[in-house]
């Protein structure tokens, strides 16, 4: 009666051999920087982050003081809600990858809710029906 257990005779294997070509592959693979792979979500994210800063430099300046609608907050998130449409907007016109086009609205509609607070209220039942039936729309009909 054999009483081993299947792991009693455990041994490394050894790794199976890189070809040349693989370790090129892999090494080109690792100078591609994130930007590289979608040009237009990195010029989103770099106009995000200009406008970010823009923001911070007035509220630095008391700009609340001349103009008292001023929130420094409400106006990053509406400015970052029209900058992520936008790139939406022409990514549904120049590019193939047509999935992040629906993301990219309902995002940028959520950005410009925060950003908008209460003047949106109104809409936001409106957009939640509307991401509701389209998420629904998505699992029925399959491409």
């Amino acid at each position: 009666m054999n009483t081993s257990l299947p792991f009693n005779d455990w041994r490394p294997v050894a790794e199976p051999e890189r070809s040349e070509q693989f370790e090129n592959k892999v090494d080109q693979d690792k100078k591609l920087e994130w930007w590289d792979s979608d040009k237009l979500d990195a010029l989103g994210w770099g106009l995000a982050f200009i406008w970010g800063g823009f923001v911070l430099l007035l509220n630095n300046y008391n700009i609340n003081e001349t103009f008292p609608w001023w929130d420094g907050l409400g106006v990053f998130f509406t400015g970052a809600g029209i900058i992520t449409i936008t790139i939406a907007i022409i990514r549904f016109f120049t590019s193939r990858n047509q999935g992040k086009v629906i993301a990219g609205l309902i995002f940028g509609l959520i950005l410009l809710g925060i950003g908008l607070g209460n003047a949106f209220s109104q809409l936001w039942p409106i957009a939640l029906f509307v991401i509701g039936v389209y998420i629904i729309r998505g699992v029925i009909i399959k491409k």
